[in-house]
């Protein structure tokens, strides 16, 4: 069977219409869940988890990691994109190095830039989406198997979840095209298409970034600065769930009015708009697992890529909301000290990674079972994996 491939950009019209599909859909009662978030809680890893396991990854000349992006566990390996070095390593449950893949160039099975990558479970492959419009394909050993050559246009794709063996979901760069949808599905030969109207109502929004994630073979997918949370559905969409933190980021997004003139600048002027309310949020990641939603968001000013901004680190929380109960533990940092970042979730747990910044804390309270693994942490270690199982 050949593949098909669902591909979600983000068009550039100042309308919002829809599909009849999609239309049917958004009109109907609207009954998805509105997550009530108030005030910051004091939280201990134990109020949420059964048991945390704190996984020191090996540190050599091979393994060093510079930036963590995106975590898959699968068959008790970690499959971990460095964002930096455009490479995935692999390390095993314990956090010893395996391999990586990392193929500079331009050669067969190599590559000039990463965008995304991929652990296909069902062909138990490695697959990297990289520039330009290409996904390559390697065994979990590393070796390169093919090349798969994506449709143009779009020009480019930003990021991917697989859906099951053979469909895709890519988010693709935006442009001022009207003839070019921004949600379509190949099926059986690349010349059947079925078109989706998916979009924010501007497209300076979709500048300010997107996340994809899979939960019950089913893909979400959320916008840095909407407090909305979309389900696809076949080829179209709906709104799967929404965050309340008693300020309206959706309110924001919609005073944003781009025009194919003023689309360069757009940006940067209402990253100033951002900044100049404090209760302003972004959503930087968002995953959902059986019992919980979660999100991690970052509240202060968001940067704009200048020298003075560089080293600016706005305050960056964590959400786990009880679906059962709708009890919430939101915090920057847990009791015992621990500050991360979560970047996978199954259905009974996540994984994330400890901000280097926490250690001294950690240390002084002294309030985690394996204390061991952050004495013998060192400044030039590799990142300290946290998996929370839930109880």
């Amino acid at each position: 069977m050949k593949k098909k491939i669902l591909f979600a950009g983000i068009s550039l019209l100042a309308t919002f219409h829809l599909t009849s599909c999609s239309q049917k859909e958004m009109t109907e009662p609207d009954t998805h869940p509105i997550l009530k978030i108030g005030s910051v809680t004091a939280t201990s890893l134990n109020d949420f988890c059964a048991s945390v396991e704190f996984i020191p990854l090996e540190t050599n000349e091979e393994s060093l990691i510079k930036g963590m992006k995106k975590i898959v566990l699968f068959e008790d390996k970690y499959f971990i994109f460095d964002k930096e070095m455009f490479s995935i390593f692999i390390f095993d449950k314990d956090g010893r190095f395996v391999t990586k893949i990392h193929r500079i160039g331009q050669g067969p099975g190599e590559y000039t830039f990463v965008y995304d990558f991929n652990v296909n479970k069902e062909k138990r492959r490695i697959e990297l989406l990289v520039l330009p419009q290409r996904v390559l394909s390697y065994d979990f050993d590393g070796n390169f198997i093919e090349m798969t050559q994506l449709p143009s246009p779009p020009l480019s794709y930003f990021s991917f979840e697989c859906t099951n063996d053979s469909a895709y979901l890519f988010y693709t760069v935006p442009y001022f095209d009207e003839e070019r949808p921004f949600i379509h599905l190949s099926g059986l030969n690349a010349k059947q298409h079925e078109y989706n109207a998916f979009m924010f109502h501007d497209p300076a929004v979709a500048l300010f970034g997107i996340y994809l994630y899979k939960y019950n073979d089913e893909v979400y997918l959320s916008n840095f600065i909407s407090d909305n949370i979309y389900r696809f559905v076949d080829t179209s969409y709906v709104v799967a769930y929404e965050w309340d933190f008693g300020h309206r980021m959706n309110d924001f997004m919609k005073t944003m009015k781009s025009t194919p003139e003023t689309f360069n600048k757009i940006v940067p002027e209402y990253i100033d708009i951002f900044n100049a309310n404090e209760k302003n949020h972004a959503r930087i990641s968002c995953f959902e697992a059986d019992r919980y939603y979660y999100t991690h968001i970052s509240q202060g000013r968001m940067r704009r890529m200048t020298s003075a901004d560089r080293n600016y680190k706005p305050d960056s929380y964590n959400v786990f909301y009880e679906k059962e109960t709708g009890k919430y533990h939101y915090f920057k940092q847990t009791e015992e000290g621990c500050q991360f970042k979560v970047l996978h979730a199954g259905n009974d747990y996540c994984v994330g990674y400890i901000d280097s910044e926490c250690m001294p804390d950690i240390l002084e309270r002294r309030a985690v079972e394996n204390i061991d693994v952050f004495e013998n942490w060192k400044e030039d270690d590799n990142p300290i994996l946290i998996k929370m199982n839930f109880k």
